[in-house]
């Protein structure tokens, strides 16, 4: 699974991140939005540098525009595999 969201991260040239590896803030999520979150495939995962780096298994439209309005316009985005945001919301 892996190597088809990296691939996906490298077409858009975003990051890949690992959330087994490097898991996210838990500050940044709010417990209503967990459904929300593994629906979507979105979920923020840490601040750096004054922006939040947003995590998205797909990159649309509709996505990002929710990410912004969820998180603001001082947001980057990565990419990540549905698996592991569904193991970092657990």
């Amino acid at each position: 699974y892996q190597t088809l969201y990296q691939a996906i991260a490298e077409h858009y040239g975003l990051p890949y991140i690992d959330l087994i590896e490097c898991p996210p803030n838990t500050a940044l999520m709010k417990a209503e939005h967990a459904a929300m979150y593994l629906q979507r495939g979105v979920l923020p995962w840490k601040m750096q540098q004054g922006q939040i780096i947003v995590v998205l298994t797909e990159i649309t439209e509709e996505n990002i525009a929710w990410s912004k309005k969820q998180f603001g316009n001082a947001i980057r985005f990565a990419c990540t595999s549905p698996f592991d945001i569904r193991r970092a919301i657990e």
